[in-house]
């Protein structure tokens, strides 16, 4: 009968760990054989051996210099098939990095919780290897993320929100509108968070307008929790809802049939940009190309496009067009330089 190799190692890593003095070559085959009904070569239980080596560091050998060498594992073999890998803790450690650097104390302190957590359960000689060997690979993980304004967020807000949504409760807010110092008050069923550049959105259904809507978080003067409950739309999907928009923002028109034209001189460039999940690419004869996609949020379209300068077309919708153009105004009477990504693409070694 055939045996699954995981299955015979992990088997073997239960007899070593099993055993406090520690089994040779000769009894590993014996254990394996009463276990599986088969009999194992040497050649073949050294390999399984050395197959549990590799997932086990703490496998050791109990009688160094002697004859027959005899191998165990101690502590916990499960806790150590469980062991993270440097590169888990790297990722997880930038995780932490990436959080703070974008104001989201909250969803930081949580992971380094975490992390602390996974260190701790560790045995101390593998801890420090770890460490040991995570330094340089944190290192070489270096974040670079745009320096510039980070927009400042209560964080008891965001943990009421966090309950409302895990209680399917109702929140009422205050809301400053972006075009003055008007507010507005709302009764909304919280969906979760959107993240943008620079600002994190709460998204939500407003009964009074039957539609989700979604709030910049620095915008709300006032938020409270209201013993109202709601049943959570089943079919609603934030994923599916922020590949409707490029980027965060979203209004209630489209989604708009996007296309947009790059001149060969900034095609190199526009070719390394996925401008939306849904885009296709035509190549053109001048060496340019055509981008298509179906999005709304045409204001953060026309801000992204800006930084393109003379090197993209528009070529629909007209929606967007004459936003562009009343954008591409506004910036002109400002007296403000448009930057060209064309002219200030860097030499690559």
């Amino acid at each position: 009968m055939r045996h699954e190799k995981a299955e015979v190692v992990l088997r073997l890593a239960i007899e070593l760990k099993a055993s406090t003095m520690g089994l040779s070559l000769d009894e590993m085959g014996q254990r394996l054989q009463e276990n599986f009904g088969t009999k194992y070569g040497r050649r073949t239980v050294e390999r399984l051996r050395d197959a549990v080596g590799r997932l086990y560091s703490d496998m050791e050998i109990t009688n160094p210099g002697e004859y027959p060498k005899r191998w165990r594992i101690p502590g916990n073999a499960f806790a150590l098939a469980l062991q993270p890998s440097q590169e888990e803790l790297a990722g997880l450690d930038l995780a932490v990095k990436l959080l703070r650097r974008q104001q989201l104390k909250n969803e930081a302190d949580q992971l380094a919780r975490l992390s602390a957590k996974i260190r701790s359960a560790l045995p101390a000689p593998t801890a420090r290897k770890l460490e040991l060997d995570l330094q340089p690979l944190l290192e070489a993980e270096g974040v670079a993320l745009r320096p510039g304004p980070k927009l400042n967020v209560s964080t008891e807000w965001v943990a009421t929100i966090r309950q409302a949504i895990q209680l399917s409760k109702r929140l009422r807010i205050n809301y400053r509108k972006r075009d003055g110092n008007a507010t507005g008050t709302y009764v909304l069923e919280p969906y979760g968070f959107l993240y943008g550049n620079t600002r994190p959105y709460l998204i939500g259904y407003v009964p009074a307008r039957r539609g989700v809507r979604h709030f910049s978080l620095s915008d709300i003067t006032a938020l409270e929790l209201i013993p109202e409950t709601f049943i959570p739309d089943s079919e609603f999907s934030l994923a599916g809802f922020a590949e409707q928009s490029f980027g965060v923002f979203q209004e209630t028109e489209g989604p708009f049939d996007v296309v947009w034209r790059f001149s060969p001189q900034a095609s190199r460039d526009a070719r390394q940009f996925l401008f939306h999940p849904s885009q296709s690419v035509e190549e053109q004869k001048d060496g340019g190309i055509i981008v298509r996609f179906q999005a709304c949020g045409l204001k953060e379209m026309v801000w992204h496009l800006l930084t393109w300068d003379e090197h993209v077309e528009i070529i629909s919708p007209p929606e967007l067009q004459a936003a562009y153009q009343e954008l591409v105004e506004r910036v002109s009477q400002r007296k403000v330089k448009k930057p060209s990504r064309a002219k200030t693409r860097t030499k690559s070694a």
